[in-house]
């Protein structure tokens, strides 16, 4: 039960104000799209690329939370303390193997305005850009739009497509690890779940960009004693 009796309130009201949003910028397949999908041929387009990966992405949430190999605490250093950013991300990577149809994912690639992404999701001439965060970056409430949507997407083989990855470590870190507040003027509540807080990132996404930048938080919590 929460605490202050607001917070489920308060997400309740943000999961409905997204799943609008969602609605009203959805555009069906098109005839050819549903024809790729069915054939399991080769992606064609960014949304193809981009849906290939979450799909990637949500195996590997799978496989983080019950891998007899407990590859969660590849995220974690020697003494059980969150792994930078950048480390994060490789550990991802490394993770999530070889991508279907042979899609490539290189690092610290070149972007327009001498900007460099995180990484790129590539299959031939087709571009996803990835912009990643831990959650106690300050940025990691506006990255996804300043960052990603502002500089990554306008590559013209991208289609504006995107990808942002937050690594959830939950409430159990050193201090400097700490989840990031949102914002003071959205007026959202502290998330409690990697859940909570994707909802809150998606509303924060211009809507007539939420289609097209796709929202991960990557729960890789575990118990971890601090020291």
């Amino acid at each position: 039960m929460d605490k202050d009796g607001y917070t489920s309130m308060i997400l309740s009201a943000i999961a409905q104000n997204n799943r609008v949003r969602i609605e009203a910028n959805f555009s069906s397949p098109t005839l050819c799209d549903l024809k790729t999908v069915l054939a399991n041929q080769q992606p064609i387009s960014a949304t193809d690329v981009q849906s290939i990966i979450l799909g990637e992405l949500s195996d590997l949430q799978s496989k983080l939370r019950g891998h007899d190999l407990d590859i969660v605490d590849n995220f974690y250093d020697d003494k059980g303390k969150p792994r930078i950013e950048n480390d994060c991300r490789n550990q991802m990577l490394i993770a999530m193997g070889d991508l279907p149809y042979g899609i490539k994912a290189p690092i610290e690639v070149s972007m327009p305005q001498k900007k460099r992404s995180d990484g790129v999701f590539i299959f031939n001439d087709i571009l996803v850009p990835l912009e990643t965060k831990g959650q106690w970056n300050p940025k990691v409430w506006t990255a996804a739009g300043d960052q990603l949507d502002r500089y990554y997407c306008i590559t013209h083989n991208a289609e504006s497509k995107g990808i942002y990855v937050v690594f959830w470590f939950g409430d159990n870190v050193p201090r400097g690890k700490s989840i990031k507040l949102p914002p003071k003027d959205k007026g959202y509540p502290k998330p409690k779940t990697a859940e909570e807080m994707r909802i809150a990132l998606e509303t924060l996404i211009a809507e007539y960009r939420s289609s097209d930048i796709a929202i991960v938080v990557l729960d890789v919590s575990k118990e971890i004693n601090i020291t």
